[in-house]
């Protein structure tokens, strides 16, 4: 698949996720990346967010849950939260240089 039609899908997941949060969330993301996501189409794909299944469980592309991620970073988490990601960043890195 190329870049470009990867980058769509994972527009069109974001677009279902947010989709689901609140209004008071969803502002806080800059406009232009939200036109972004409400703006992609891919002529034949369809994502639809699955209400029996919680975020984690929901079928995301990898780009897609990198991206969610970055904007989950960038403008969602608080910052006690954001200090506790980043506490676990440390940690994983810290195990891998062990490791390597």
């Amino acid at each position: 698949m190329n870049d470009n039609r990867e980058t769509t899908k994972a527009y069109i997941q974001l677009n279902a996720i947010l989709s689901v949060l609140p209004d008071e969330q969803k502002s806080k993301i800059p406009k232009d990346i939200m036109d972004k996501i409400l703006n992609a189409k891919l002529k034949g794909y369809i994502f639809r967010y699955d209400y029996d299944k919680d975020l984690l469980e929901q079928d995301l592309s990898d780009k897609a849950k990198e991206m969610l991620f970055d904007i989950y970073i960038q403008y969602l988490a608080d910052k006690d939260k954001l200090e506790s990601v980043n506490d676990k960043i440390k940690y994983v890195e810290e195990i891998n240089s062990i490791i390597d």
